[in-house]
């Protein structure tokens, strides 16, 4: 499961991952969108997952879980209890992109890190807003 850590300036988590004491990359549990200043951790699921079989034995005969679903984060975290999941931190810049602003930002931000685009883009922009900025 991918984390990242650090403040997602000022979004609310969707999921916050607290680990197994002692360990630096061992699940504990999902927190499912913690309220400000309960969270257990700094570290945050960022929703990339690689699952063994065994999965599908703690899907089979689980309860449904808010509005009648089966949740994957219901999933891991009874998954964490009997078996060990890894929390593998990204290296680099982790952005959300939930919304319509944040996607156009994080598509900015990556845009102006690649040469092909960088200049272009910035004079795109300055004309944009009349040269001001």
């Amino acid at each position: 499961m991918n984390t990242t850590e650090g403040g997602l300036n000022g979004i609310r988590p969707p999921d916050c991952v607290e680990l197994k004491p002692g360990t630096t990359n061992q699940l504990s549990r999902i927190v499912e969108k913690p309220a400000p200043g309960t969270a257990p951790s700094n570290w945050v699921q960022i929703g990339h997952f690689i699952f063994t079989p065994e999965l599908f034995t703690v899907l089979t005969g689980s309860e449904v879980g808010k509005g009648g679903e089966l949740w994957l984060a219901d999933a891991i975290d009874r998954l964490a209890g009997r078996s060990t999941v890894i929390v593998q931190p990204i290296e680099g810049l982790w952005m959300a992109a939930g919304d319509p602003l944040r996607h156009l930002k994080a598509n900015i931000q990556m845009a102006l890190r690649r040469d092909d685009m960088r200049d272009d883009l910035l004079a795109y922009m300055r004309a944009a807003v009349g040269g001001s900025g």
